[in-house]
């Protein structure tokens, strides 16, 4: 009977996933296209999608990383027009197919006069993102600290009331950072909780310091939420668990790390956030 009942409950997990995402991709067409025909390069409905395609398009035209180095236009991390190539690169091969665009240039000049085929590529990545960001929830709620009984009830009204909320709802349709930190933060809170019930075995901090690279290469606000790690630090101080508390130091480092790579990548969206764009620091 309990083999039928994990098959049983294995298959209705399946059918809930692939449910919610049609539901999730459907529900955010319109918005996807909102505002994305004849749309000139000089103008956007959400702020945040110009900055990293401006990015994007430097990084592809002068063939290196390090092309958006103090670029003004760029006021997000690295990582937000890194992830933004995509798009381009996509938009570029549809229109060399269907409007006659062969070189570089000629997609240049394309863009300045009708960019919108980039930014609902763009808004396509946002939406998997907010998917993304359901599947760490659904993870997190069943996970045995949080679910010990393992009931799907709790899991999916859970799920359900992240996917209807309504500003996690609108972030999911535009290409905003909030579109891409939120569902990272939530996996990074789902492997803190990883850590603890394994037995604070380290691939979970490998995995989370992976997330945090992206997420503060994305914005540098992300730092900031690393702070619930700190019940976790006080725990083991408490308990005198030198051992995970070495392991946490390590991880701890890893950010440092990811910091200064990110902030050395592209130092004027950082300057940006602390208010000192402006100074003798730049100009």
């Amino acid at each position: 009977m309990n083999i039928f009942k994990k098959w049983w409950l294995k298959r209705l997990r399946f059918v809930f996933i692939c449910s919610l995402f049609v539901i999730w991709f459907g529900t955010h067409i319109p918005a996807i296209f909102y505002g994305t025909q004849d749309l000139p390069l000089h103008m956007s409905y959400v702020g945040d999608e110009q900055s990293p395609v401006n990015g994007a398009l430097h990084i592809l035209q002068d063939k290196n990383l390090l092309a958006l180095k103090d670029l003004k236009t760029v006021y997000y991390g690295p990582i937000f027009s890194m992830l933004a190539i995509p798009a381009v690169v996509i938009d570029f091969g549809e229109k060399v197919f269907f409007d006659g665009v062969r070189t570089a240039i000629d997609y240049k000049n394309f863009l300045l006069w009708d960019w919108g085929g980039v930014v609902w590529k763009l808004r396509l990545e946002a939406v998997l993102f907010g998917f993304f960001g359901l599947l760490g929830l659904y993870r997190l709620l069943y996970s045995a600290s949080v679910n010990p009984l393992q009931r799907f009830l709790p899991v999916f009204a859970g799920t359900l009331l992240l996917a209807l909320n309504f500003y996690y709802f609108e972030y999911a349709s535009f290409w905003k950072h909030w579109a891409l930190i939120i569902p990272i933060l939530i996996w990074q809170i789902y492997f803190l909780i990883r850590f603890i019930e394994s037995g604070f075995k380290s691939r979970y901090l490998f995995y989370s310091s992976g997330l945090f690279f992206i997420s503060f290469g994305v914005s540098y606000l992300s730092v900031l939420f690393q702070v619930m790690w700190a019940p976790l630090i006080y725990d083991r101080y408490k308990k005198h668990d030198y051992v995970t508390l070495k392991k946490i130091f390590y991880y701890i480092l890893s950010l440092f790390v990811s910091i200064a790579v990110i902030v050395a990548w592209h130092p004027r969206a950082f300057w940006r956030i602390t208010g000192l764009v402006g100074s003798d620091v730049f100009d």
